[in-house]
């Protein structure tokens, strides 16, 4: 009820992950995650259940556009220098 109230869930709060959202993706941390039931076992010490993938597999999020800066320079690269390279005898 207290979460109702305040406006929802903080900001870095992840989302559910449950059968009923099974194969759903969200971008969490720069990282395009996916809802889906993994099995548990002894060794990793989890039990069966829906968790989210977001391992190094997994690809990054789409970067967000934005509106160019007007006066352009925030879309100014840094000046390429370019060394050469003598070969060594």
């Amino acid at each position: 009820m207290l979460l109702i109230m305040t406006g929802g869930l903080p900001a870095g709060a992840r989302q559910s992950c449950g059968p009923v959202n099974a194969g759903q993706v969200a971008c969490m941390d720069g990282r395009l995650c996916r809802c889906g039931f993994e099995q548990g076992g002894s060794i990793a010490g989890r039990a069966d259940g829906y968790r989210w993938d977001c391992g190094a597999l997994r690809p990054d999020c789409a970067p967000a556009y934005s509106v160019p800066d007007p006066s352009g320079l925030s879309t100014r690269k840094p000046p390429i220098v370019v060394v050469p390279v003598v070969p060594m005898r």
